[in-house]
């Protein structure tokens, strides 16, 4: 398994055990000594890691770096190590251990040890930690009262001179994106920046660029500390969403009423998700963030927290989702229905686009209703397609209601309906959203003219 996607499971498994470090007043920390060279190769896996140099062909007896499946095997045989001991973390070379009392500490890391020279790992000593209150761990620092980023890898990203091509730029986003966990609405603030990395876009480093580039530096070196998640407190989810992203903190409710942030996330739109109501643009926002956030709101209650009203009435708990609803509005019902949640309304408290959104009413002229047999048979002797979605979209454009109405789910609601001739699209607009130029009701498209 590739090294990152070990990464993104040890951050899951993280969570348990940083919310020990609440009560634990001491960390361990063992350092391993040549860590993959540790492993010996069996002789049909040698004959893989064949190099070829100007003395002739050498292959490796142990277990090399450079080699891309390297990290996993070891990570998987470390681990088969130490199953078993509670409170252990293992981070390829780097393990933690944890503990309340001393006397736990100690006992978790005589076995560790023990298991260690039973089969001849060896360790680094000038770079393990006992007993200490705080240490650095996977590029973070970490301690009882929170998690903090490392002050020379913040250092690092402060004193980072500004990027003057694609290359460097994505490198000082990778640095920067480790530590997105710390940084509120980042793809918001990155979106200059963003601009440059899309297919075909000529560099152009400007005014804007190197705004965006000093605010990101600056929004790091005042990042606030996370606290450690405790599944005894209250879990309040806080989402947003802007024309170009999305954007989710989770925060502890704290003993004297105080929010404290656990983790921070964000990411920017795609170009089809652009093209999102806002109703679903912010809708999208919390699935995003009850997703990212799975592994510590399933299973507990939370609140989640929208500056958007139109989704209070939308995905309350005890009611069931509107029939009318588009497609994807009741999928991610679905997904929600899996959490225990609340949805409360907070005026403010995010950065959040207009107000609620509409969805159009279809008129149709009900003469005759076909059965569904004769309906059938029609389509079948079509030669071609009865309307397509440019035309519809042609029309909504020419339509003077129509397009009001267009604009209106793209960009919101006013508080008030603004006239008698779109008053019946307004007693809908929770069931509105729109596709291509095309103003859609319950996944169907209106594309009879209000005017002649």
């Amino acid at each position: 398994m590739p090294f990152q996607s070990w990464i993104i499971i040890l951050f899951l498994k993280q969570r348990i055990y940083t919310q020990r470090l609440e009560e634990d007043k001491n960390i361990q920390k063992l350092d391993l000594n040549q860590a993959y060279q540790q492993i010996e190769l069996d002789e049909d896996s040698k004959r893989y890691v064949t190099i070829n140099t100007h003395k002739g062909l050498f292959r490796y007896n142990r277990l090399p770096y450079g080699v891309a499946s390297s990290p996993g095997i070891f990570q998987r045989t470390l681990e088969n190590v130490v199953q078993g001991i509670a409170n252990v973390l293992v981070r390829v070379d780097d393990i933690l251990i944890t503990g309340k009392t001393r006397e736990e500490h100690l006992n978790t890391l005589s076995e560790v040890l023990s298991r260690f020279k039973r089969i001849g790992i060896r360790l680094k000593k000038q770079k393990c930690v006992f007993m200490a209150e705080e240490v650095v761990y996977l590029g973070f620092k970490i301690n009882k009262h929170g998690i903090y980023p490392v002050e020379s890898k913040v250092e690092a990203i402060d004193k980072a001179p500004s990027p003057t091509n694609v290359t460097e730029l994505k490198a000082y986003l990778g640095m920067l994106n480790y530590y997105n966990r710390f940084l509120a609405n980042l793809s918001h603030l990155l979106k200059p920046l963003h601009v440059l990395l899309q297919k075909d876009t000529k560099w152009s480093w400007g005014k804007e660029q190197e705004k965006a580039f000093i605010e990101s530096k600056q929004l790091l070196k005042s990042a606030s500390v996370l606290v450690h998640f405790d599944p005894k407190k209250k879990l309040i989810l806080a989402c947003d969403a802007s024309p170009y992203g999305l954007g989710a903190v989770l925060s502890h409710k704290m003993d004297d009423g105080s929010d404290k942030p656990i983790a921070y996330t964000s990411r920017t739109l795609t170009s089809a998700e652009k093209n999102y109501s806002v109703l679903e643009k912010e809708s999208l926002a919390i699935i995003f963030g009850i997703k990212k956030f799975h592994q510590y709101l399933y299973g507990h209650p939370v609140t989640i927290i929208t500056d958007h009203k139109p989704l209070i009435g939308l995905f309350r708990e005890d009611k069931p989702i509107p029939t009318m609803a588009a497609s994807r509005i009741q999928r991610w019902a679905l997904t929600l229905a899996a959490y225990e949640y609340t949805i409360v309304y907070k005026e403010g408290s995010l950065n959040g686009n207009a107000d609620g959104l509409s969805r159009l009413p279809l008129k149709t002229n009900i003469e005759k209703t076909p059965t569904p047999g004769d309906t059938i048979l029609l389509m079948e002797h079509l030669a071609t397609t009865p309307v397509d979605a440019k035309q519809i979209q042609k029309w909504t454009r020419k339509d003077t209601i129509l397009s009001m109405v267009l604009r209106y789910i793209l960009n919101g609601w006013p508080s008030k309906c603004p006239s008698e001739d779109i008053k019946q699209y307004y007693s809908r607009k929770n069931e509105l959203c729109s596709q291509d130029g095309c103003i859609l009701w319950g996944g169907k498209s209106n594309y009879t003219t209000t005017r002649t």
